[in-house]
């Protein structure tokens, strides 16, 4: 499953792109940026934009041909689990 991380309008005009493609998730669940491994969004949501980050806001997956944040997948998951 494709998975990104939309920048930080700071970060983002420095790096002259709106999002970190490519990432991946690891076979223990984690998503792996750069060889490092993160078992929670926020931390690398904080690492690639440099400072604090909401990883359930800025991380996205692709499903079905259409990036969705891991908020709304959350949410979803709740909905037809409780």
């Amino acid at each position: 499953m494709p998975v990104r991380v939309k920048l930080k309008r700071e970060e983002a005009k420095k790096r002259s792109r709106d999002y970190i493609n490519n990432l991946e998730i690891s076979v223990k669940g984690t998503i792996v940026y750069n060889g490092e491994e993160f078992e929670k969004p926020s931390p690398l949501a904080a690492k690639v934009n440099g400072g604090a980050a909401n990883g359930w806001e800025y991380i996205e997956v692709k499903k079905d041909n259409q990036w969705i944040c891991l908020d709304t997948l959350r949410k979803i998951w709740r909905n037809n689990n409780d």
